[in-house]
């Protein structure tokens, strides 16, 4: 269960505790096919959610950010859907949403 904390804006959203937060980033990745760019709408709620809550988002923002696209990652020989960032020169950097919303609310690390 989630700990009480204060509300979080992310983008143009306010979370009141990380499973709002967490459903609310899921359920964008669960709606776009592979390989579809976010709409703006998402596409900043993203940016603004790696902003303000990922560990490395100076780097992961390196380069500038053309789309945001839902691809699959292989992390310990599973295939997992997770943000891919489409840097302007092309390269892509994945991001963890569920990182991100952790170290955002300071919830212990998932399993």
């Amino acid at each position: 269960m989630a700990e009480e904390s204060a509300p979080v804006s992310i983008g143009y959203k306010t979370f009141a505790n990380d499973d709002e937060c967490r459903a609310y980033f899921r359920h964008i990745l669960t709606s776009y096919r592979r390989h579809q760019d976010l709409n703006d709408y998402e596409k900043h709620n993203v940016i603004d959610l790696i902003e303000k809550g990922h560990p490395q988002a100076e780097r992961k923002m390196s380069g500038g950010v053309k789309a945001i696209q839902v691809r699959e990652k292989r992390v310990d020989g599973r295939s997992s859907k997770c943000f891919h960032l489409i840097r302007d020169n092309g390269d892509l950097e994945d991001v963890s949403y569920v990182k991100c919303v952790e170290n955002l609310f300071g919830v212990a690390k998932s399993s």
